[in-house]
């Protein structure tokens, strides 16, 4: 089914993708652990990170990395060329792009001012936001919760209109289309 076909190349290139940050990461303070004493402590600041920052990090970032990747699957099935990739694909690191920067503004100025707190709640933006607001100041926990249940929510969502999508575009390969009419073309299939 499409559902099983996107779902499993979006979860099969996201497990691949955090397997490595994994063993890249892991690898870093592994080695930083060892040669700690000969670095005299000179690096502590970027390897004693608290163990809340780096779970928001983790859930955070792996489930934002999850959003967009079912987006990408989800433009990806609408090409039949790969010249075609870069222009369907704009549009969504565009706004990754404006997430990172508000991220920057916020962790450069105020990490808890009023942008920041509400790029945490918004799906494309919270990744950033929300990770940036806990390892620059306090976040209570309600506010993680809901900001990563919107994410989630978010995802399974994503994933469902990715699902049918791509269930389109491969009906219709090697034709060019438009979001705009694929998107029509499933909501008139509702």
């Amino acid at each position: 089914s499409s559902n099983s076909l996107i779902c499993g190349k979006v979860l099969a290139g996201a497990i691949a993708g955090v397997v490595q940050a994994a063993v890249i990461l892991g690898a870093g303070f592994a080695a930083y652990g060892v040669t700690k004493e000969a670095w005299n402590g000179m690096l502590d600041f970027l390897f004693n990170i608290p163990t809340n920052v780096l779970l928001v990090y983790a859930v955070f970032a792996v489930l934002s990395y999850v959003l967009y990747a079912f987006i990408f699957g989800m433009l990806g099935a609408l090409v039949s060329k790969t010249e075609d990739i870069s222009k369907s694909s704009t549009p969504v690191l565009m706004i990754y792009i404006v997430s990172f920067m508000i991220a920057m503004f916020g962790m450069t100025s105020d990490s808890n001012s009023l942008l920041m707190k509400v790029a945490s709640y918004i799906p494309f933006t919270s990744g950033n936001a929300m990770f940036i607001r806990v390892s620059m100041g306090s976040v209570a926990i309600w506010e993680v919760v809901i900001s990563a249940g919107i994410l989630i929510a978010s995802c399974v969502a994503a994933g469902m209109f990715a699902a049918k999508i791509f269930r389109f575009g491969t009906l219709h390969y090697g034709n060019p289309i438009k979001l705009g009419t694929a998107l029509k073309k499933v909501k008139k299939e509702k």
